[in-house]
């Protein structure tokens, strides 16, 4: 058997693949036996602020116009799951949420600290100026008071 520079070459390329897709299957193997199970589940903020809202509450519209592209734009998360910075609670779709915070008007804003209720703002004030009306989240989020 001749040896030339081409089958030296093509018996290299051979075994580098043959190698890179056993590397391959082994890197697969080892990401799917070391994944967590609860690794697409959601984590929780450990502090957050409940947004309850509902599609009829014309407070609760102005509120989302106002405050949510100012928020997003300040590097705020806002949306419907928990690990966001402000969690959307649609007082309509899950009544049984609104229940356990006691929601009685909307909007309401609750702030959430390690699971526990460690704040509230209640009602959404049309009366004062767009930008004092938008900073009632982070107010809540960084005073925590009680109303």
């Amino acid at each position: 058997m001749k040896l030339t520079c081409a089958s030296i070459v093509g018996q290299f390329i051979v075994s580098a693949a043959l190698l890179g897709a056993l590397c391959g299957c082994v890197c697969l193997l080892v990401a799917i036996m070391t994944w967590p199970a609860d690794a697409d589940e959601i984590v929780p903020r450990r502090k957050r602020v409940l947004f309850f809202k509902s599609q009829s509450c014309g407070p609760c519209r102005t509120a989302m116009r106002e405050i949510d592209p100012w928020m997003r734009a300040s590097g705020w998360t806002l949306g419907p799951t928990a690990d966001c910075h402000v969690q959307y609670c649609d007082s309509e779709t899950d009544p049984a949420l609104a229940s356990r915070f006691n929601v009685e008007t909307l909007p309401t804003f609750v702030l959430i600290e390690d699971a526990k209720e460690t704040g509230r703002k209640v009602g959404y004030e049309l009366t004062k100026p767009e930008e004092t009306r938008r900073t009632v989240i982070v107010d809540l989020y960084n005073g925590g008071a009680k109303q």
